[in-house]
């Protein structure tokens, strides 16, 4: 599992642990379905399954909206994209649904129309649990292939930037994201920047953001400015920055200047909880966390208050201004209670603690 998936996942812990509080985890975790009958015939017959296509109606990242009942399919094509098993692990390939050395083999083409038919098909019946298990089960089956046939990998990488569809996009691009070849970083780089349509743009950062891979990072930041109109795009860049390992002083202070002026001026939430979130991990020092300190306390949004309390516990920072700022919150009952429980959750991986704040981390705690 790469940084990406590590600092998204570990963070969506914390931030479930106050209050489950939607956040913008690149990627569903979800167990990894055996590949149902259903799924072997959709991608094994003649013709594809097909259904109308449509655009996303819900952004990657958002919020899940309130349902009055419990939806058996998915509710957008994020649900469907499942990861291929890792390197290690067991894996599914071509032979498992019966097309290796098989003269009906199907050309890389037909795969990918194969699975970009029965996602299409599993949107389009959101009620169809049998439909949506197949999806991610082609899914789980397509991402596995790519990282074992060259053909296949090649095929996917010259309709990429062709695609307009933006489910088909969001399927491939995450896929793509677990394939480490540089033809893929390549072309992610190239499509971040030069893709004519905004969700094909939006297709080459997610795949930079899993691949973490270092170049991405001048990318990240020309498209965080670029893209003006595009609160997703933004979204995404951010999280298309790498890790912060290897870089230079120079190198960081670009990207904490990026991230403290989104922070600043963003007038999307999760924008501003995204660069909350990276400015912990790139920031330099005291100094370069006093923008968090500042949203805590007075952000508009409530889910970017309890990251930024999140946030100053993941840099580690045990300075007596931070953690005297979160005490406060402890003790401010007219505070959300996500927020009062995010900075409780900070100040324990930022002890030890003086006496005073020590004293409302215990209050806290009892009230709890």
């Amino acid at each position: 599992m790469n940084q990406s998936h590590l600092r998204n996942l570990s963070l969506a812990a914390g931030l479930a642990a106050v209050g489950g509080l939607a956040f913008f985890v690149g990627r569903l975790s979800v167990d990894e379905p055996a590949a149902a009958p259903a799924a072997e015939r959709a991608l094994a017959s003649s013709a594809p399954a097909r259904a109308p296509q449509r655009q996303l109606e819900t952004q990657p990242g958002a919020p899940a909206p309130a349902q009055a009942g419990a939806r058996v399919g998915p509710a957008r094509v994020d649900d469907l994209v499942v990861a291929p098993p890792q390197q290690g692990q067991a894996t599914l390939s071509a032979a498992s649904i019966g097309w290796e050395g098989d003269e009906n083999t199907p050309p890389p083409p037909v795969v990918l129309e194969r699975v970009f038919g029965v996602v299409a098909a599993a949107l389009e019946n959101p009620e169809d649990a049998e439909a949506a298990q197949t999806a991610r089960a082609a899914t789980v089956i397509l991402g596995a292939m790519l990282q074992q046939d060259s053909a296949l990998l090649g095929e996917a990488l010259r309709q990429l930037p062709t695609i307009e569809d933006t489910n088909q996009l969001v399927v491939l691009s995450t896929l793509l994201a677990y394939v480490g070849d540089p033809r893929v970083e390549a072309s992610a780089l190239q499509l971040a920047e030069q893709a004519a349509l905004p969700q094909q743009r939006a297709a080459g950062l997610r795949v930079l953001d899993g691949l973490d891979a270092p170049q991405a990072r001048a990318v990240a930041l020309r498209a965080l400015e670029r893209e003006v109109g595009e609160p997703e795009l933004r979204r995404l860049a951010i999280e298309a920055l790498p890790p912060v390992r290897g870089s230079s002083p120079a190198e960081a202070g670009e990207v904490v200047a990026a991230l403290t002026r989104t922070l600043e001026r963003d007038e999307t939430w999760q924008a501003r909880q995204g660069a909350a979130l990276r400015l912990a991990e790139w920031q330099r020092g005291p100094a370069d966390l006093e923008p968090l300190l500042r949203h805590f306390q007075s952000d508009p949004s409530l889910e970017v208050r309890a990251t930024c309390a999140l946030a100053l516990g993941v840099a580690r920072a045990r300075t007596p201004q931070i953690q005297r700022t979160l005490a406060e919150a402890l003790g401010d009952e007219r505070a959300p209670a996500a927020v009062r429980e995010a900075a409780w959750s900070a100040l324990g991986t930022l002890s030890p603690l003086p006496a005073d704040v020590q004293a409302a981390f215990q209050a806290y705690a009892q009230q709890r």
